[in-house]
C-alpha cells in the first residue's frame, strides 16, 4: 500500500509539471448544468477526483475564451503520459479540452452535453487493437490542433479583413474554413479509426469479410468509421448536429467523410502530390 501511494505521489508529481495556465481560466459549465470535467473524467480508472487528472485538467485548461492551452497545441504533447493517468478518458480529455474553448458550439447551436456523450460512445467505440485505439485518435487529434494553432491559425495573427470580407467572416472561428468545416474537421479527427478491426483493407478484400461485401471493396475501413459515426450520432441524446440547418449540416457532413477517407493510405502519393502541385 505504500508503495502503491508513493507511485501516486511520482505520477501527481510528473502530471503538475505540465505548467498551468496564470491567467482565468474560461468557464466549465455547460448549458445543461453538467460540468465539462466530470464528463470527462468519469472513466478514469482511479475514478474522477484523481489528484493526477485534476492536476492534468487544471495545468491543460483553455487561457481563455478562443485560446487553447499552448501545451496541449505543442508538437512534443506526450499522449502515452496523458493515457497513464486517464486510461479511456484521454480521447474525451484531448478533445473537449480543446473544444470547450472554441465558439463552435454557441455558433452553431451544437449540445455540448450530446456532444461529450457522442464522443464517450465513439471511445468505447474503438476496440482493443494494438495501433488504430481511441489514444492513436486522441493523438492524432492534438497533432491536428499543432497543424492548425501553429500553422493555420498562426498564419493569420494580426490580419485585418478587407471591408467586404467582414460580414462574411464575422462569427466564424476560423477564416480558413467555415465553423462546419472546422467542426467537421475536429470531428473527423476523433472518429477516423473507430471501430478498426486491426487489419488492413487489403486483408479484408482477401478473405471477403462482412465489411468488404458491404464496402464493395473500396477505402472499406475508412467507410466503416464514417458509418460508425454517424450511427452514432443519429441516436437521442448524442445528436449534437441536430440542430443545424440542412445546408450546414451537409457541409459538415462532407467534411467529416473527405477527413476520414482522406485516410485511406491508398490516396496517400495521390494527395502528397496535390498538396505539392498546389505549393508550387
Amino acid at each position: 500500500e505504500a508503495r502503491a501511494d508513493a507511485e501516486v505521489a511520482e505520477e501527481t508529481a510528473r502530471a503538475e509539471t505540465f505548467e498551468a495556465p496564470r491567467r482565468q481560466r474560461v468557464g466549465r459549465r455547460l448549458s445543461t448544468g453538467v460540468t465539462v470535467d466530470s464528463l470527462m473524467l468519469e472513466t478514469v480508472p482511479r475514478g474522477p477526483n484523481d489528484p493526477q487528472a485534476l492536476a492534468l485538467l487544471a495545468a491543460l485548461a483553455p487561457l481563455g475564451e478562443d485560446e487553447p492551452s499552448p501545451r496541449l497545441c505543442a508538437w512534443d504533447f506526450d499522449i502515452f503520459h496523458i493515457e497513464s493517468i486517464l486510461g479511456p478518458a484521454t480521447l474525451p480529455f484531448v478533445v473537449l479540452q480543446h473544444m470547450r474553448c472554441l465558439p463552435l458550439f454557441a455558433n452553431l447551436g451544437v449540445n455540448a452535453f450530446d456532444f461529450a456523450r457522442f464522443l464517450t460512445h465513439i471511445t468505447g467505440g474503438y476496440n482493443d487493437v494494438p495501433y488504430h485505439s481511441s489514444t492513436h485518435a486522441a493523438d492524432v487529434f492534438q497533432a491536428m490542433l499543432h497543424i492548425y494553432e501553429r500553422g493555420v491559425r498562426a498564419s493569420n495573427q494580426g490580419m485585418v479583413p478587407a471591408e467586404e470580407d467582414e460580414e462574411r467572416l464575422s462569427g466564424r472561428s476560423s477564416w480558413f474554413f467555415t465553423d462546419a468545416e472546422l467542426l467537421g474537421l475536429l470531428v473527423g479527427a476523433a472518429v477516423h479509426d473507430v471501430n478498426h478491426t486491426g487489419q488492413n483493407n487489403a486483408f479484408h478484400i482477401a478473405t471477403a469479410s462482412d465489411l468488404a461485401i458491404t464496402y464493395n471493396d473500396v477505402s472499406i475501413l475508412e467507410n466503416h468509421h464514417c458509418a460508425f459515426a454517424f450511427r452514432s450520432m443519429r441516436v437521442a441524446g448524442r445528436d449534437f448536429a441536430a440542430k443545424l440547418d440542412p445546408d450546414t449540416y451537409k457541409v459538415f457532413r462532407e467534411t467529416v467523410i473527405a477527413v476520414v477517407l482522406g485516410t485511406d493510405m491508398t490516396k496517400h502519393f495521390e494527395a502528397v502530390d496535390h498538396l505539392r502541385t498546389t505549393l508550387e
